[in-house]
């Protein structure tokens, strides 16, 4: 737990510091197996929860449209658009499958409905900000 907040609160920091903007950066956005390692509630960093696993809480945006998703034991799909730095995740339904108790991926699938911008920042770090500006989802890209 230690370890995954360490990464949820370097990301915040670094987030909070260097923004690299939205739509000319698409590129560097699209395909990318991205790690959930944060997410901000709030204004302010006492609102950031890490989460304990990050590779169990992927998302890959393609060139084609689609995305696809881990939420932990369950997978997700659809379909996204970009416009400016506006992000929208449209997800297909999903298996009733019902993971750990210490599962955040119901959480996790509900919060990509609520996905409206994004941010890349330098060293792969990404920020999904939720709409009616109630915090953030942060990634990480995995070293290559």
């Amino acid at each position: 737990m230690r370890a995954a907040y360490a990464i949820a609160v370097s990301a915040f920091v670094l987030l909070a510091g260097v923004s690299c903007g939205g739509s000319d950066q698409d590129s560097d956005l699209k395909g990318v197996p991205w790690r959930w390692s944060g997410l901000l509630v709030g204004g302010d960093s006492t609102g950031l929860s890490p989460i304990a696993d990050p590779a169990n809480y992927l998302l890959r945006l393609d060139d084609d449209g689609s995305f696809i998703a881990r939420a932990d034991c369950k997978s997700v799909a659809g379909t996204y658009s970009l416009s400016g730095s506006d992000l929208t995740l449209e997800l297909t339904p999903t298996a009733k499958r019902t993971c750990g108790k210490d599962s955040r991926a119901v959480e996790y699938i509900a919060l990509l409905r609520r996905v409206a911008t994004y941010d890349l920042y330098e060293k792969g770090s990404l920020a999904l900000g939720l709409k009616e500006n109630v915090g953030y989802l942060y990634f990480y890209a995995p070293a290559q």
